[in-house]
């Protein structure tokens, strides 16, 4: 049996293990805030780095990748989907040189495998490399070697750097041979117009952060201060302070409503009688919640049923929560039954806050539902953030093609989204100084309406 130093020990690593993944999140925002680059190891820092000193600013988001190897042509294409990197095809007139030079048994796409032939024919190599460099989708050139050798080096290098300095962009070289300082690697990793990566991750990795850099020193910044919140509203304030530490769900939405936030509108019903006689006023079908002081989590308990389609369901539900609320937490004060009607989505998204310590809150926007705990596709930034930055939040989530509109699925008001998260922002930070942590999750979403039909309150320790 441990002792009490191991028990604490045990306490202590569990505190860690949770405060972890927030503390993480924490600092990638507020890295993000103040434009720091992240280098995932020493051998990208240097990498990175060296890259950063030599690019000028990105002219255009796409990348073009020109190989003399079919397979490193697709690893690079694999490495620009993993960090969201465009490689477009090119236009007319950079296509029409490469289907003039590129042998059939190569590719003349993005990425282009050229083929081994051009060590036999150097100008077909100039003139691919020039016509996808002067190509305007195109704001660098990535060029995988696969082999080492200082004499095509010598001649190749001299051509790639005036191709670059001509062009206005940089150039890249990956590294491929296991010979990592093999023949012809100094003579690239010289030159003052080249990037020198030795693996296609980091390069395609340092590609999306030089973009996504670039982006952040030409956004502007909000013009609100980011340090003290402005203070809630009085009658917001009022009402929190009188709240237990879990506020309930009725309260919690009173409260997300003095905001101007959207909620569903809901009927509160103090027994089953009254529940009854609310039911048969209200358009089919229902949602039926019982809403107790301490209970932040009701579906584990049998406190939520959905699609209740008449007034006969809603009484068996609310004798059969009732009943659940006596078996699995009888020390459950009394409660509210919250009979909603059913809103429908063609998304449940979620709004959520946490505080953190050090950081303040950290808002988070993503899939909601049962969806966040399977698959985690959300979005953090510290509170608060404008419009503009709670729409590069959106586009940061893996759903956002989704969102956006999809194969002829309607997508949702990105800009009326990005307000929204905006909103519940400024809300965060003005009740953080007493609230710990706001959850509204599901909010329906579908074109430009939004509701949220559920919200969760905890309020910081006394």
């Amino acid at each position: 049996m441990p002792n009490s130093s191991q028990l604490l020990d045990q306490c202590f690593d569990e505190v860690a293990r949770q405060a972890k993944p927030l503390l993480g999140r924490c600092v990638e925002a507020a890295m993000r805030r103040g434009g720091f680059v992240r280098a995932h190891s020493l051998a990208e820092l240097t990498e990175m780095a060296d890259f950063f000193a030599k690019a000028p600013a990105p002219v255009a988001p796409g990348v073009a990748v020109m190989a003399t190897s079919g397979g490193a042509a697709i690893m690079c294409a694999d490495a620009g989907a993993n960090h969201g990197i465009d490689l477009p095809q090119p236009h007319a007139e950079a296509q029409a040189v490469l289907d003039a030079t590129v042998p059939e048994f190569g590719s003349p796409h993005n990425p282009c495998d050229i083929t081994g032939q051009v060590l036999n024919s150097p100008e077909a190599f100039e003139a691919c490399a020039r016509a996808m460099l002067r190509d305007d989708h195109y704001g660098v050139l990535v060029l995988p070697q696969v082999t080492a050798g200082q004499v095509i080096a010598d001649k190749r290098c001299p051509v790639v750097s005036a191709l670059a300095r001509e062009a206005g962009k940089p150039v890249c070289i990956v590294w491929l041979p296991h010979w990592l300082e093999g023949p012809g690697a100094i003579t690239y990793m010289r030159d003052e117009r080249i990037g020198f990566f030795r693996d296609t991750e980091r390069c395609f990795r340092t590609l999306a952060a030089w973009q996504d850099w670039h982006r952040w020193r030409d956004t502007p910044r909000p013009t609100h201060a980011v340090g003290a919140p402005a203070g809630a509203p009085s009658p917001a304030l009022a009402l929190l302070r009188q709240q237990p530490q879990v506020i309930t769900e009725q309260v919690a939405k009173q409260l997300v409503a003095l905001y101007g936030l959207p909620v569903v509108q809901e009927r509160v019903a103090a027994s089953v009688r009254e529940v009854e006689q609310q039911a048969r006023g209200m358009p089919l079908p229902l949602v039926l919640k019982y809403d107790a002081p301490g209970i932040a989590h009701k579906t584990e308990l049998g406190l939520v049923r959905v699609s209740l389609a008449s007034a006969d369901e809603v009484s068996r539900a609310a004798h059969q929560m009732l009943a659940s609320l006596s078996e699995h937490a009888p020390g459950a004060g009394p409660g509210r039954f919250l009979l909603q009607p059913m809103e429908k989505g063609d998304f449940e998204l979620v709004l959520g806050m946490k505080r953190d310590p050090v950081f303040g809150p950290l808002v988070m926007v993503g899939l909601g539902g049962v969806l966040i705990e399977m698959f985690g596709d959300v979005a953090t930034e510290l509170a608060p953030v404008d419009p503009s930055q709670a729409a590069a939040m959106l586009r940061r989530l893996k759903v956002y093609p989704l969102l956006q509109g999809y194969r002829g699925k309607p997508g949702v008001d990105l800009d009326a989204l990005a307000d929204l998260v905006a909103r519940f922002s400024r809300m965060c930070m003005d009740l953080c100084n007493d609230v710990d942590e706001i959850d509204l999750n599901p909010v329906m979403a579908r074109g430009n309406r939004f509701v949220a039909v559920d919200a969760l309150i905890v309020r910081r320790p006394t």
